[in-house]
């Protein structure tokens, strides 16, 4: 019998709109450039990830792996 894994985040990868804009949303966060955004709270708070944006990093490249896994 075949078992076969179901990544929470696959549909979401299908939509065509979503992976883009998600990309477009996190890029214009802050000021300059939002992926800035991300060192500054990294830096901020070492091995912490749990500001709300950072949830937002990690839903797109959950979407983003299937792409490439």
């Amino acid at each position: 019998m075949r078992k076969f894994i179901v990544l929470p985040y696959t549909g979401l990868s299908y939509n065509e709109i979503v992976l883009p804009s998600l990309w477009r949303f996190l890029c214009d966060l802050g000021p300059s450039c939002g992926l800035k955004v991300f060192l500054d709270l990294l830096s901020a708070a070492p091995g912490s990830t749990i500001h709300p944006v950072f949830s937002l990093l990690i839903l797109f490249c959950e979407t983003a792996s299937t792409y490439i896994w």
